[in-house]
């Protein structure tokens, strides 16, 4: 849980230099996809308020966990439009051999 935790505000500080605690995160573990989806309960930032969605791919590599997720960098927006959405979804990662 604390690599899933880590990636998160790996993905979000460089973005919002909001300090994100090992508490600002709700986890729900995807055992069909061997991710997490986590849910943030702080804000962080403008962009990333209390609720935004993010997935936490998981893989397990010679008996070590890799936890990944990402955030595209916000868009320029033209005056007058809707800001892009709060969180995207990860891509899939291949799967490693003999990963359970």
């Amino acid at each position: 849980i604390f690599c899933a935790k880590e990636a998160i505000f790996k993905a979000l500080y460089p973005l919002t230099r909001v300090w994100l605690d090992f508490l600002a995160a709700e986890l729900r573990w995807l055992p069909a996809h061997d991710a997490f989806d986590a849910l943030l309960r702080l804000p962080a930032g403008e962009r990333f308020p209390v609720g935004s969605a993010l997935r936490v791919d998981c893989r397990f590599v010679d008996g070590l966990v890799l936890a990944t997720t990402f955030v595209e960098p916000a868009a320029r927006a033209a005056p007058g439009s809707s800001p892009p959405s709060p969180a995207l979804p990860s891509p899939a990662l291949p799967s490693s051999p003999g990963a359970p």
